[in-house]
């Protein structure tokens, strides 16, 4: 009996070992597409855009006046934002606790990275980074 236990745990060994093989070619083959996109990607993007949209003004091209009309709603509902983030924060503070419950880790709610693409002007880079804060928030609530 016991050999035929240990000639079971041989065999999935091996298939363990087969199976983690598999996996590493997968995750390269994989890795190499995705690399190999954003090599097109990069291809596929004009220089001239940047320039362009840096040098025209935000605001004064091609407005449509309900989007514009909508900026103050949009921006007025950072005082809400700020506030269920710091209660949010407190709650989790001192009733976590309490109950014994783990705290969430804020900072993986919070990405707020797309700011950092080649082709916006300032007003969308503020655009970016009030969304993506917004989007923590509720993430995070």
């Amino acid at each position: 009996m016991n050999q035929r236990i240990e000639s079971l745990l041989d065999s999935m060994t091996q298939l363990e070992g087969k199976i983690f093989k598999e996996l590493k070619r997968s995750e390269q083959r994989f890795l190499y597409r995705f690399i190999q996109s954003i090599v097109q990607l990069k291809r596929a993007a004009d220089p001239s855009l940047k320039t362009a949209s840096s040098k025209a003004c935000y605001l004064t091209s091609a407005i449509n006046w309900g989007h514009t009309a909508s900026i103050i709603f949009v921006f007025s509902m950072i005082t809400p934002f700020v506030f269920l983030d710091f209660t949010f924060t407190l709650y989790q503070a001192f009733c976590f606790r309490l109950y014994q419950i783990t705290p969430l880790k804020r900072a993986q709610h919070f990405i707020i990275d797309r700011q950092f693409l080649m082709n916006l002007n300032g007003v969308d880079k503020l655009n970016c980074m009030y969304c993506g804060y917004g989007k923590g928030v509720i993430s995070y609530a």
